[in-house]
């Protein structure tokens, strides 16, 4: 059910974000995130804790998702590669730190009220001086079929244990050749040279810094003349 609900925020906040702004949406992320954890601390029965899971799922993935976007939008080209390596490692320390927490806490009621009274004091405090993207760009559709991916991946397994064990592993070696070899086709990269150290990066990053400033000036340029002929009219 969590998965799912990394699902559905790709079908409905996902298009939110793009829809309507950031902010907003993450705002709603983030409660939707709060009121799933309050849920699953207070859940009486199963059913209600499998429930709390889906909108566990949700908020956490739009939060994610949205927030990522968000931030990346609202600095400099010349900042985002330090940016993505901020939060990937914040996120990799809480893998890290979730087994130690599990094994200390003993309780998944006591576990839970870690992140959700954090996601809590973050939207209370931090969020309300964040500022809106001056610029939307389509996500959802990566993180749908990522998702989907992640839902099907245990049922594929579990052919093993009525068929052959190799059945499983061809599908997944299978499926992982199929998505390497489409990426031979991404018209992003098709038919063009791709960085292959650091050095080609930071070169191409200057370039794309260089070209990035040329196209203000030359619309800056066209707004002055503009301006200009407004002004002899």
């Amino acid at each position: 059910m969590y998965q799912m609900g990394y699902v559905m925020n790709g079908l409905l906040l996902g298009y939110m974000s793009d829809r309507f702004g950031r902010r907003p949406t993450l705002w709603l992320a983030m409660i939707i995130e709060v009121c799933g954890g309050l849920s699953l601390i207070f859940s009486p029965t199963i059913t209600m804790y499998i429930m709390s899971r889906f909108f566990i799922g949700l908020g956490d993935s739009g939060r994610g998702v949205s927030l990522y976007l968000l931030i990346l939008e609202t600095v400099g080209t010349k900042y985002r590669s330090d940016i993505v390596m901020t939060v990937t490692f914040g996120w990799i320390t809480g893998y890290i730190a979730l087994p130690g927490a599990a094994c200390l806490l003993k309780d998944y009621q006591l576990l839970q009220a870690i992140p959700t009274t954090m996601t809590f004091v973050l939207m209370c405090t931090w969020l309300l001086t964040i500022p809106e993207s001056p610029r939307h760009t389509g996500i959802g559709s990566c993180s749908i079929a990522a998702r989907i991916g992640s839902i099907l991946a245990p049922f594929v397994r579990e052919t093993s244990e009525h068929y052959n064990f190799v059945i499983s592993m061809m599908v997944f070696g299978l499926l992982a050749l199929m998505a390497t070899l489409l990426t031979l086709f991404l018209p992003e990269t098709k038919d063009k040279d791709i960085p292959d150290n650091i050095t080609d990066v930071e070169e191409l990053r200057d370039l794309s810094g260089s070209n990035s400033a040329n196209s203000d000036m030359i619309t800056n340029t066209k707004f002055l003349n503009i301006i200009k002929e407004t002004d002899n009219l």
